[in-house]
């Protein structure tokens, strides 16, 4: 497994992703077990293999492409959650970027566990629902009742409830997870991005398909310059 040392750091009360630079990324080259199911999301960001989070948001012309790539049991990931999540999320919603993420399992061999494979194929199929951004946040703020385990797909359940997820979509969502519908995308979204020349695990973003250092988006203010950037 690589690693680069990472560093959180908190201003003014504010906390904010220090340098990666020497700071630690989780990756691997693991990859999941061959998929039982073979179906391409329908709700991937247009020119990516990244599942649009705000596909209803009135989108500005000139809005840059933003792409997160993050294991959910990435502890670093949380990290840049709790730093840039608000800001990413704000953005997206006002149409101001697209915004979509790769959900990466890399993860499990490590855990031992299926936790992040099964909630990224729970995240794909609450793409479905129109809900990825709430059910995405969802996982990232919920701590598994086990954590060795990682959540149990009742609690990827409850958190698509939380989600918003209800009725007739709550249904097609468990046939979607308990069918594996997006286990193929899921699995290559693994792989995939060790491809990428400069990737080197997660977090990793994306602007407009370049990678930048998390050193240089580190704070919301730094993350609003470097969009603005990519705009000029």
């Amino acid at each position: 497994m690589k690693s680069n040392r990472f560093v959180v750091a908190t201003v003014v009360a504010v906390l904010a992703i220090a340098a990666m630079v020497g700071g630690a990324i989780w990756s691997s080259r693991g990859e999941d077990a061959p998929p039982t199911a073979q179906q391409t999301p329908s709700t991937l960001l247009s020119g990516t293999q990244a599942v649009w989070a705000n596909p209803s948001a009135p989108i500005a012309a000139e809005a840059p492409v933003v792409e997160v790539f993050e294991d959910f049991q990435c502890g670093h990931c949380h990290d840049l959650e709790k730093v840039l999540g608000p800001t990413l999320r704000d953005l997206a919603a006002q149409g101001s970027i697209r915004l979509g993420y790769h959900m990466m399992t890399f993860l499990d061999e490590q855990a031992r566990n299926t936790a992040s494979r099964r909630a990224a194929i729970g995240a794909v199929c609450a793409a479905d629902a129109g809900t990825l951004q709430a059910f995405h946040d969802g996982v990232f703020a919920t701590a598994a009742a086990d954590a060795g385990q990682g959540w149990t797909d009742a609690e990827l359940r409850s958190i698509a409830q939380q989600a918003g997820v209800s009725g007739s979509q709550l249904t097609a969502w468990d046939a979607c997870v308990a069918d594996q519908r997006y286990a193929a995308y899921v699995s290559a979204r693994t792989s995939e991005p060790w491809k990428i020349k400069g990737f080197e695990g997660t977090p990793t973003i994306m602007i407009n398909g370049a990678i930048v250092p998390i050193a240089e988006i580190a704070s919301p203010e730094l993350l609003t310059a470097a969009l603005a950037k990519a705009n000029s």
